[in-house]
């Protein structure tokens, strides 16, 4: 889309887009400048990338993570997860394993609850859970999200997996910003 409206541009004519959530606007806007075009740390491919899943297709059960992998998070970073009480760590080092939930108020199908710490074996407890973790280890982002805010949790606590807090991804979104030259843009924003 981003390349139509340069193209439209570049015709001397005016683009005008319509429609989309804050997220598209927001790439629209600052192209490059999302957390998953923020680039993580030079370092050995994410851990939440090279694992397979628990599925009904995957039926062979990987084993956790340990803290070794954490050796090339930074100090202060690791020494948050460490600290974690033990059944927040072990579920800290399985959920790289573990498939994304949509809504804490149940469970996907085939989602591996037996894998789970005895004490968050249901939704709700799981959802708590994982904002007690990401309150933990990443403050500045457990305050962005509310707790029941599954999809979200997950995927800040993923960024944690990559050694990187939100103010990591944020100062690498805005150094993208500084180097990215956006067109002038003007956002209506139509309520009730």
């Amino acid at each position: 889309m981003a390349w139509q409206i340069d193209e439209i541009g570049a015709r001397d004519s005016l683009p005008i887009a319509v429609g989309g959530t804050t997220y598209y606007l927001q790439h629209l806007i600052f192209p490059n400048s999302l957390v998953q075009d923020a680039p993580p740390p030079s370092r050995s491919a994410s851990p939440t990338l090279a694992t397979p899943l628990l599925t009904a297709d995957n039926p062979s059960t990987p084993a956790p993570r340990t803290t070794a992998d954490l050796a090339d998070f930074p100090s202060s970073l690791r020494d948050a997860i460490v600290a974690l009480p033990a059944e927040l760590l072990q579920l800290f080092l399985l959920l790289p394993l573990l498939p994304q939930t949509s809504t804490p108020d149940a469970f996907p199908p085939f989602f591996p609850t037996t894998q789970l710490p005895l004490a968050y074996t249901t939704p709700e407890a799981f959802t708590s859970a994982c904002f007690a973790l990401l309150t933990a280890v990443d403050p500045a982002s457990a305050a962005r999200w509310h707790w029941r805010d599954i999809r979200k949790v997950r995927r800040a606590l993923e960024i944690v997996w990559e050694g990187r807090r939100w103010e990591d991804v944020r100062r690498a979104q805005i150094e993208n910003l500084k180097e990215s030259q956006g067109a002038r843009s003007v956002v209506f924003v139509l309520g009730r």
